[in-house]
């Protein structure tokens, strides 16, 4: 799948790693964040795929999507606003989870 055919890519949101951009969901108009990381098979990109599993449930609601695109790159959608960085995004949903557990 062409990740530009079913995702609108906005502008770039800044941040380290990979890259992220404010998007829409073609014909759905529905804003999301995508994340494009590449090689699946890299060490960052297996860690960052890792913490996604490992978070609570309610927080894996906001992922849209997780794939591969027709190249072999990954790639993983987030339900927006707000619009982040998946470094940030990750921090912050990994930090509901620890609040929600006190």
């Amino acid at each position: 799948m062409d990740v530009s055919q079913k995702y609108e890519l906005i502008e770039a949101v800044p941040g380290e790693g990979p890259k992220s951009f404010r998007g829409r969901r073609s014909g759905l108009g529905r804003d999301v964040t995508v994340h494009l990381l590449g090689d699946p098979k890299t060490a960052e990109n297996q860690g960052l795929m890792a913490r996604l599993r490992d978070l609570p449930a309610n927080c894996q609601a906001r992922i849209v999507e997780v794939g591969t695109d027709k190249e072999g790159a990954q790639f993983v959608v987030t339900a927006a606003p707000p619009f982040q960085h998946l470094s940030e995004w990750l921090k912050d949903q990994e930090q509901a989870a620890i609040e929600d557990r006190k």
